[in-house]
């Protein structure tokens, strides 16, 4: 017997059947935990400075350096990266 031939002859059956399955979804929605203001934790800090008209060199010595430092002070800090081009700081 296919399914549509089987709801058309026991659709008492085919009411519980559908009942049913509303009446879990209704528990389970009502049992979903959501906060309405999560706890997020961002694991990712960008720091990014322009000096325009200065060359990599200077870019390395007078920003990103201070910078890698003053960060590097921050509590949970697990890995650093930098990069100095002309004009552009990014740590």
């Amino acid at each position: 017997m296919s399914l549509p031939s089987l709801s058309i002859h026991r659709n008492v059956l085919t009411t519980m059947m559908s009942a049913a399955l509303i009446l879990f979804g209704v528990i389970g929605y009502s049992r979903v935990g959501v906060d309405r203001y999560p706890t997020t934790e961002f694991p990712l800090i960008a720091v990014q400075t322009n000096l325009v008209g200065a060359n990599p060199g200077v870019i390395d010595a007078s920003i990103t350096n201070i910078i890698e430092t003053a960060v590097n002070a921050v509590p949970g800090i697990e890995h650093i990266s930098s990069t100095s081009s002309p004009g552009n700081s990014r740590v």
